[in-house]
């Protein structure tokens, strides 16, 4: 049986998601098993919706060969099919967990951004590249990969604020921000017949609008409790920062070395 590094990859990916997210499900009540039984319905749910998605759109070609939406290796997933597809599971677990929609999303968001931190580290940027120089593809790889890194660092300091959703919204907003600039910058190297990139980032700008507006809303009806003056240096916090832009370094490496 062969394997395929996109799969491989997909799959290593989801794992370690869930292995960061576990301790976080715990402390919020959730035990394991119900924390893994989320996980593989996400990944389940997911690829069904991330292929449906793109199958539909081409509609005619996989009527008149209907053995390619099966035939391995299986190419073509809908980012925003395997989103949606998600969010429905998601909800159907909260209800049967007894949580609310934005409990469990907010237990997602951390896990989702390591996800596609590793995903980017292997394959870039999420838009399309043909045509684009060399620098250009792996100077936006970099970009998308360090503005990823950096929502991971603040989503981890946030993520005691959980549980209405707003942590979830916050993650789709700016990765949604990010795929945005770094599309319209690689279809500036695009040849003009190529039109699907502008439905891209009609779908990016709406997430990243719905996203801020959503994320305003919830903070008109609840807002956050002021923080607490910190009174000098919190201790361990250099070591902390350290460890962030060491373990930053490493994956820019590990990208420039991929590309």
């Amino acid at each position: 049986m062969e394997v395929h590094g996109f799969g491989l990859g997909i799959g290593v990916a989801c794992l370690a998601g869930g292995v960061v997210g576990r301790s976080l499900a715990r402390r919020r009540g959730l035990d394991p098993d119900a924390w893994w039984r989320l996980v593989a319905g996400l990944m389940i749910s997911g690829a069904i919706g991330g292929r449906l998605s793109y199958i539909l759109p081409n509609a005619g070609y996989y009527l008149k060969y209907p053995l390619e939406i099966i035939r391995p290796p299986v190419e073509g997933l809908s980012y925003y099919g395997a989103l949606l597809a998600g969010a429905a599971y998601a909800r159907r677990f909260a209800r049967r967990a007894e949580l609310t929609f934005g409990q469990v999303a907010d237990l997602v968001a951390l896990p989702w951004l390591v996800g596609l931190l590793l995903a980017s580290l292997f394959w870039g940027a999420p838009a399309v590249k043909a045509g684009s120089p060399y620098g250009v593809r792996l100077g936006l790889d970099i970009l998308y990969l360090t503005g990823l890194y950096a929502l991971l660092a603040w989503a981890w300091n946030a993520r005691r604020l959980c549980g209405r959703g707003k942590l979830a919204l916050a993650v789709l907003a700016g990765d949604s921000l990010l795929r945005l600039v770094t599309g319209l910058v690689f279809s500036a190297f695009l040849p003009p017949v190529i039109p699907w990139p502008v439905l891209d980032h009609l779908a990016r700008a709406a997430a990243v609008l719905a996203g801020v507006a959503m994320l305003r809303r919830l903070r008109e009806v609840e807002p956050e409790p002021p923080a607490e003056p910190v009174k000098g240096p919190v201790k361990g916090s250099y070591s902390r920062w350290a460890g962030w832009l060491l373990v930053y370094g490493v994956l820019v490496l590990i990208r420039a070395a991929a590309a």
